[in-house]
């Protein structure tokens, strides 16, 4: 049920995605960045009034419509220039490991103090000060005004679909698609099944799973800020693909010594790599886009990473239930070496 529920808000985020980047790139980021988040705050509050699983399920899909991380990756390469991109998309890759890590752990207090509902209400009005924040502090860079005013000219619209095409077609696009795709389906796949983990086989209670959680995802965070500031991306991605393939293969020592200390240590190295890899391939992929495609071409980045993790979430759900508990890290690990592979066969 889990994994369903995580498939209905990525499944709005996907539809969505695309669209809303598009659209970033022709009337400009602020506004998207507000639409986007007046639809997570109202897909957050629905969440609380809901009845059933159907019913959350779809309120689930409503929020997961904001889909601004297409946008946001775009705003970003508008501000910064390469040799400081790098340290900007660790910070927005880190923040969600941030947002992550102060959620788990109010999260299970929450559940001590309040009603579960309530958790959602609290997080609504949280989403209602990231509105205010977007209106107060965001605006769009003054070369994307000149762009969005370029764009009324016909012949610049097929300019740009014309550029759009051949950027989708390069190899380094492409196989930036690729790995990330691998890498969204192995780090859903391992996040989601790692709480069922925790939960369910470990048997630590909601309101205490946050502490477990804590120091793997703070390995994730300390990770992706600090290979944030190195400048060669393709390294890290080398780098870091190996690290996660040897960290989810070492789970087969809990088939032997089963002990939740050996889970979360393997756990925790694969967060860091995941951490330092994440930021790395975002920051390689900006490096060749066109300015005037940017948001396009990343949302369609983005949304297809998406795909990965609904994937990376219901597989894994899929072989925990059907083989040994801990299949589902071996799974990701085989697809951590083929990424590894494709980058070191082809990423130049």
């Amino acid at each position: 049920m889990f994994a369903f529920t995580f498939s209905a808000f990525s499944l709005g985020k996907i539809l969505t995605m695309i669209l809303f980047a598009k659209l970033s790139d022709r009337i400009g980021r602020k506004k998207i960045l507000l639409l986007a988040f007046s639809l997570y705050s109202l897909g957050t509050f629905l969440a609380g009034i809901a009845q059933t699983p159907l019913q959350f399920m779809i309120f689930r899909f409503i929020k997961g419509t904001s889909a601004f991380e297409g946008v946001v990756l775009a705003l970003i390469n508008d501000y910064y220039k390469e040799g400081e991109r790098g340290k900007a998309m660790a910070i927005f890759s880190a923040s969600f490991g941030i947002g992550a890590l102060i959620g788990s752990v109010l999260g299970g207090y929450f559940l001590i103090w309040f009603e579960y509902k309530t958790s959602f209400f609290i997080l609504g009005f949280v989403t209602l000060l990231s509105i205010l924040f977007v209106f107060l502090c965001i605006s769009n860079h003054p070369d994307q005004k000149i762009e969005i005013i370029r764009k009324t000219s016909e012949y610049l619209k097929k300019e740009r679909k014309l550029r759009l095409n051949k950027t989708l077609k390069t190899k380094n696009y492409i196989l930036a698609v690729i790995i990330n795709f691998l890498l969204m389906f192995c780090l859903q796949g391992i996040s989601t099944y790692m709480i069922f983990i925790i939960l369910n086989h470990y048997l630590i209670l909601e309101e205490l799973s946050g502490l477990i959680l804590f120091p793997i995802t703070f390995s994730y965070i300390f990770f992706a800020l600090v290979m944030g500031k190195k400048e060669n991306p393709i390294r890290i991605i080398r780098f870091g693909l190996i690290i996660l393939t040897i960290s989810l293969f070492s789970v087969i020592i809990l088939n032997f010594y089963d002990f939740i200390l050996i889970f979360v240590i393997a756990a925790g190295i694969s967060s860091s790599a995941l951490g330092a890899i994440t930021p790395a391939v975002d920051n390689y992929i900006s490096s060749f886009i066109p300015k005037s495609i940017r948001g396009e071409t990343l949302g369609i980045y983005r949304s297809l990473s998406l795909i990965g993790s609904v994937f990376g979430a219901i597989t894994a759900g899929y072989l925990g239930n059907v083989s040994w508990i801990f299949s589902p890290f071996l799974a990701m690990a085989f697809i951590a070496l083929i990424s590894f592979l494709v980058s070191w066969v082809f990423l130049k």
